[in-house]
C-alpha cells in the first residue's frame, strides 16, 4: 500500500508475519510488489532516477538550513518566514529570495563576473563599481558609483550631489545628450556654432588688448590678476580686488579715488587733469602782490637727504622750490606728499598764475620808470 500524505509508509495487511507461517505465493508476491513499489519511489543516494513531485524539506535555520550539505551542515536555503528563502553560507545570510526579488543583505558584496542583463530598474543604495560596460540607462541618485570602461547605450544621469570627473571621459556625448558631439575643443565649438573672438574670448597673447564678451568691461566674482614678466626676469602684476581697489607689484594702487604710485610716470602723451574753463569758475580777487611773493621764494638745487633716502628716493641733482616758503605766500599751491602726509609737496603748475601776475607788476613798474 502507498504512503500517506504524511510520507508515512505501512506494510501491506498481514504484515508483520508470526513465526511458522507458510510462505505462500499470493501473500509474499503482493507483500514484496508493494514493497519494490516503495523503494523505487525513494530517492537513490546515488542519483539514480529522480523526482516525479515536488521535493518537501524542513525550513531549517541559519545555522541548520532545511537544505544543507553533508560536509558543511551550516551552508544552503532555508525557509524564513512566508515568502523569503535565504542562502546561508557558513550560518550566514548572504542572498534573500522574496515576492520582491532578489536581495543582498547590508555588509554583503553583489559581484557579476560575466555579463549581467537588468530588464527593468536595478536599484542600488550604495556603491556601483562596473569594470566593463553598461547597457541602457545610468542614473545615479545616491552613494558613489565608479565605471571603469564603461560603454553607456542609453542616457546617463547624476542627481545634484553626484560628482562626474570629466578626465576619465573618452569618446563622445551626443548634442541631444547634452554633450558637444566632439573629442576635442575645436570641433566642439564648431558643432556648438561658437567663434573664436565673436562668441568665445581668444587667448591673450602679449601686445594685444582685452576683450570683454559685451565690450564694455571686465567682470569676476573675485579678485582679477593680470601677471607677466618684465624686462629683466622681474615679475610684475596688476590686480583689480573685488571690493573695487587696485594693486599693482610696483606699489600702485587705485582705492577707487586716487591712483598712487610710489615710482614715476612716464606718459608719451599728454596728461589732462583738473579744468581751466571760466564757465566752471566763480573769481574770488587777483593775486596781489605776486612780484613780491615771487621774490621771497627761492629756487635751488638740491638732492635727497638721508631721510628722503630712507623712504626710496635716490639721490641726484634737481632743482624745485621749498614748499614752506611756498606754503607762507600761496598756501594754495601746497599740498601733502604722496610718500607720507606729513610732509609737503607743491603743485608746480599751479605756481604759474603766481609769475603771469608777477611779470605783469614788474611790466608796470617797467613802464612807470620808462614813463
Amino acid at each position: 500500500m502507498p504512503r500517506n500524505a504524511s510520507g508515512v509508509y505501512s506494510l501491506p495487511a498481514g504484515n508483520p508475519v508470526t513465526p511458522g507461517t507458510t510462505i505462500e505465493a499470493s501473500w509474499a508476491n503482493s507483500t514484496l510488489e508493494d514493497v519494490a513499489n516503495e523503494l523505487t519511489n525513494s530517492l537513490s543516494r546515488t542519483g539514480a532516477g529522480g523526482m516525479t513531485a515536488p521535493f518537501r524539506v524542513a525550513d531549517g535555520t541559519v545555522s541548520a538550513p532545511g537544505f544543507a550539505y553533508t560536509n558543511e551542515t551550516n551552508t544552503g536555503l532555508y525557509r524564513a518566514g512566508s515568502g523569503s528563502v535565504f542562502m546561508s553560507v557558513l550560518g550566514v545570510n548572504t542572498v534573500q529570495f522574496s515576492t520582491t526579488g532578489l536581495t543582498v543583505p547590508a555588509g554583503k558584496a553583489f559581484s557579476v563576473v560575466g555579463n549581467a542583463t537588468v530588464g527593468g530598474t536595478f536599484a542600488v543604495t550604495g556603491a556601483i563599481t562596473a569594470t566593463g560596460g553598461v547597457l541602457g540607462n545610468v542614473t545615479a541618485a545616491s552613494g558613489t558609483s565608479t565605471f571603469h570602461n564603461l560603454l553607456v547605450t542609453g542616457s546617463v544621469t547624476f542627481s545634484a550631489a553626484q560628482t562626474f570627473d570629466a578626465s576619465k571621459l573618452t569618446g563622445t556625448v551626443a548634442l541631444v545628450n547634452g554633450g558637444t558631439g566632439a573629442a576635442t575643443a575645436s570641433n566642439a565649438r564648431t558643432n556648438l556654432g561658437l567663434a573664436i573672438g565673436t562668441d568665445v574670448q581668444a587667448n591673450l597673447v602679449s601686445g594685444t588688448n582685452i576683450k570683454t564678451v559685451n565690450g564694455t568691461s571686465l567682470m569676476g566674482s573675485g579678485n582679477i590678476t593680470i601677471s607677466g614678466t618684465a624686462a629683466g626676469g622681474s615679475n610684475t602684476q596688476v590686480q583689480f580686488n573685488n571690493g573695487g581697489s587696485f594693486d599693482g607689484s610696483a606699489n600702485l594702487t587705485f582705492d577707487g579715488t586716487n591712483l598712487t604710485t610710489n615710482g614715476a610716470i612716464f606718459a608719451t602723451g599728454s596728461i589732462t587733469a583738473h579744468y581751466s574753463d571760466d564757465r566752471l569758475k566763480t573769481r574770488l580777487g587777483k593775486i596781489e602782490s605776486a612780484l613780491d611773493k615771487v621774490c621771497a621764494l627761492e629756487g635751488f638745487y638740491f638732492q635727497a637727504n638721508e631721510l628722503a633716502q630712507s623712504m626710496g628716493y635716490e639721490v641726484r641733482k634737481e632743482v624745485g622750490l621749498s614748499a614752506q616758503a611756498a606754503q607762507r605766500v600761496l598756501p594754495e599751491v601746497v599740498t601733502s606728499a604722496p610718500i607720507n602726509d606729513q610732509y609737503l609737496t607743491i603743485w608746480y603748475e599751479r605756481v604759474v598764475p603766481l609769475l603771469v601776475e608777477a611779470i605783469k607788476e614788474l611790466r608796470a613798474e617797467i613802464n612807470a620808470l620808462r614813463g
